[in-house]
């Protein structure tokens, strides 16, 4: 794994503001590396502000923006992917979609939420079958600081179910946006999803 991250942290020959690509796996080791939350950011913000990303318009007068850099990871669902980035940009959140990586599994984006950026991966899910969302919700912990998912026709217990499982497993390792049929999100916490206390927070919400 080690070998992984060097070889994928080798500087970009084109002019970036950081000294590696920035795929989520070498930006979560350079975090590491940063003891306090300013540092953190101030890291996340010289990323985001690489000359190369390109703003990706939807049509809609939005203050939020989506840009996409290089080689993100819009090959597959790219549609439902950017729905969900419509949506974040509605609700005044930025998105901007990270490169992806050939040997290291990579988060899909740096999102702009209440003033700070967080490494997120993007789920959209039509499924009515618990085991399919636990393994969406699996993917995304392992690899990003917050799971964005979007639901179609889960309904809350479908939903509670597979958290409460995932519980049980210690499998939830970050905060979780949930963006419901309305395109409207609200923000679970780790420790509310572990302790069972986000049944309240997502009641009448899906």
């Amino acid at each position: 794994m080690i070998e992984k991250i060097n070889e994928a942290q080798k500087p970009h020959e084109k002019s970036t503001f950081v000294a590696f690509e920035p795929i989520s796996a070498t930006i979560m080791a350079e975090l590491s590396k940063r003891k306090d939350f300013k540092n953190k950011q101030n890291l996340l913000q010289e990323v985001i502000r690489d000359e190369r990303y390109k703003l990706h318009e939807f049509g809609d007068h939005t203050e939020s923006k989506t840009y996409i850099f290089p080689g993100s990871k819009l090959t597959s669902n790219r549609a439902r992917t950017l729905e969900i980035a419509k949506d974040l940009n509605k609700r005044n959140i930025s998105v901007h979609f990270l490169p992806e990586s050939d040997i290291l599994k990579s988060a899909d984006a740096i999102v702009g939420y209440k003033g700070k950026l967080i490494i997120a991966d993007l789920k959209y899910s039509n499924t009515l079958k618990t085991g399919t969302l636990k393994g969406d919700l699996i993917d995304g912990f392992e690899k990003s600081q917050m799971v964005v998912l979007k639901l179609r026709h889960a309904d809350t217990g479908i939903f509670s179910k597979t958290i409460d499982e995932l519980a049980r497993k210690r499998k939830i390792t970050g905060d979780l946006m949930l963006i419901n049929r309305l395109g409207k999100e609200k923000v679970l916490k780790k420790d509310r999803l572990i302790d069972g206390k986000y049944v309240n927070d997502v009641r009448g919400f899906l």
